[in-house]
């Protein structure tokens, strides 16, 4: 790295801006107003009791759920319009003219978009935890497990969005990265399906498997369905998924901008 601005007030710098753009959008709001009426109305549910176990199982991974997509979606919007946006209003060209190497950038921008969206996805899960009736009467273990995978779900997704800002406009990166993350188990399968006879089958298979896949990180209904916590080997397993796919998407990431004329 080049002498000069530290690595840490680059990323201080940067989490700055990220957090005053996502105050001054009214993305963060829509998401508070949907989830501030979920959990008026699972509150007065808990006040006036519900003798369902199904009903309760099936509020809470709702509520969970609910959580889940809108932090992601939040995440999504705010990530790919980082660099894209700074390139249009010429605000990056006084950040890069200080002596700090390009990658510290990119990474700046991650941690800064990634560390709000965790923070909001844990005050909502444990919101919802605490409002929703039984919503802490499953594996304490399991709970933490859930928590981690879906923080580190949001940090793949930022580091897959920051990639495709780099490639893609701004729709385009949308529509591919909101698909992925809703429908890539679906489109794994349908991939892996296509070709029934061999050898196309193995080969549509193999291209099928090197798909992001963040069903793996998506442990809510396991938990809402009472099912007991991943051993610490399949847990590790999920952890280094994550992380694989971050270093993929954020290394050539940097090797892309470091070589963009700007």
């Amino acid at each position: 790295m080049n002498e000069g601005v530290p690595p840490a007030d680059v990323i201080r710098l940067l989490s700055r801006g990220v957090f005053l753009e996502l105050v001054r959008k009214k993305d963060l709001y829509v998401v508070g107003l949907l989830m501030g009426l979920f959990l008026v109305v699972a509150w007065s549910v808990q006040l006036v009791g519900i003798e369902s176990e199904a009903s309760a199982t099936f509020l809470l991974n709702l509520g969970l759920s609910l959580s889940g997509y809108c932090v992601h979606l939040l995440s999504l919007f705010l990530m790919i319009r980082q660099v894209p946006s700074e390139i249009e209003n010429r605000t990056l060209f006084p950040l890069l003219a200080r002596p700090f190497d390009r990658q510290w950038y990119l990474v700046g921008k991650w941690l800064a978009c990634s560390g709000p969206m965790v923070g909001l996805l844990m005050l909502l899960f444990i919101l919802i935890l605490v409002l929703v009736p039984g919503g802490g009467r499953y594996d304490g273990l399991l709970m933490v497990q859930m928590l981690c995978a879906q923080c580190l779900s949001i940090c793949m997704l930022n580091a897959l969005t920051l990639l495709a800002s780099l490639c893609w406009p701004r729709s385009i990166g949308i529509l591919v990265l909101g698909a992925l993350y809703f429908v890539s188990d679906k489109l794994i399968r349908v991939i892996g399906s296509a070709f029934s006879e061999a050898p196309l089958n193995g080969i549509s298979t193999y291209l099928a498997n090197l798909l992001p896949d963040f069903s793996k990180l998506n442990l809510i209904t396991r938990y809402t369905d009472g099912i007991p916590a991943l051993g610490i080997g399949e847990f590790l397993g999920v952890v280094f998924y994550g992380l694989l796919w971050i270093a993929v998407a954020l290394i050539p990431a940097g090797r892309l901008f470091r070589r963009r004329n700007l």
